[in-house]
């Protein structure tokens, strides 16, 4: 009896090892998974970022009255596979729900800079909306970035 006794209690720390070993292991990939999850997410809005700089650029009057139409649009793909697979790893719902916010922005404004290049239309009022739309969403992106470079 002593024999089986013996193993059993063996079998019994070798189960409690095991299962410690497997929640370690799980915590740090986890938390492995996450950090480069965050930097790829801020990889994705830094580009678009970019592009809004770029933009906010073009659009300044010239000496002469005019300005530069960007002819390019803000990429929003990478934003939305990255929060769809790993909404459950980057944070809260409502982290979550900010950064979707602004990738809609983003989306909104692709939209917007279509209309006014397939109408030319160059109304003051378009124009300054999407202006004004190009450095809220900058401001977003900002912050969005400073919450994902903490994690990353």
């Amino acid at each position: 009896m002593g024999e089986i006794g013996s193993h059993v209690a063996s079998s019994i720390v070798g189960l409690i090892i095991g299962l410690m070993y497997s929640g370690i292991s799980g915590h740090i990939n986890r938390r492995s998974q996450r950090k480069n999850l965050a930097k790829k997410l801020a990889d994705a809005f830094r580009f678009n970022l970019e592009r809004i700089v770029q933009m906010k650029n073009q659009l300044k009057a010239k000496a002469d009255g005019t300005f530069e139409l960007p002819n390019y649009s803000f990429d929003t793909d990478p934003i939305k596979t990255l929060l769809f697979v790993g909404s459950d790893l980057l944070g809260t719902d409502a982290e979550i729900n900010s950064y979707n916010w602004t990738r809609y922005q983003l989306d909104h404004l692709n939209m917007k800079l279509g209309y006014i290049l397939t109408h030319l239309d160059l109304g003051t009022d378009i124009m300054q909306d999407f202006r004004d739309n190009l450095s809220r969403e900058k401001k977003a992106i900002e912050e969005i970035l400073s919450k994902l470079e903490a994690i990353a």
